[in-house]
Order: structure tokens, then C-alpha cells, then sequence
């Protein structure tokens, strides 16, 4: 939760890390946009710097 860069132009970065959301986390909040606010085109959209685990990209 939040974003350990702290950029200037992103809010984010202001909240500090946290820790990361879980899956099942990850999933309730799709769940929750699906159901509880009827959306069904919608986007998941992740925070923070994808390519920090460069090893992974």
C-alpha cells in the first residue's frame, strides 16, 4: 500500500510504503468495482514503479 519512490508529480509517493496488497486484496477490489458500483468495463491499475524489480521485467 502506497509507494516507497515518493515522486514529486505523484500522490502516491506521499503515503510512504506500507506493504504490498495481497491477491486476494487484488481481487476484492475488482470484485468490488464489478459488483458494488456496476462497472463492468473498468480498468485494474497498479501504483508505483513497475520496473523496480528489474530482474522480473
Amino acid at each position: 500500500v502506497g509507494c516507497a519512490f515518493r515522486c514529486r508529480f505523484c500522490a502516491t509517493g506521499r503515503l510512504g510504503l506500507t506493504r504490498n496488497l495481497s491477491p486476494g486484496e487484488t481481487v476484492d477490489q475488482v470484485n468490488f468495482v464489478r459488483f458494488y458500483l456496476a462497472e463492468s468495463n473498468s480498468a485494474e491499475q497498479g501504483r508505483g514503479q513497475p520496473t523496480r524489480p528489474f530482474r522480473c521485467v
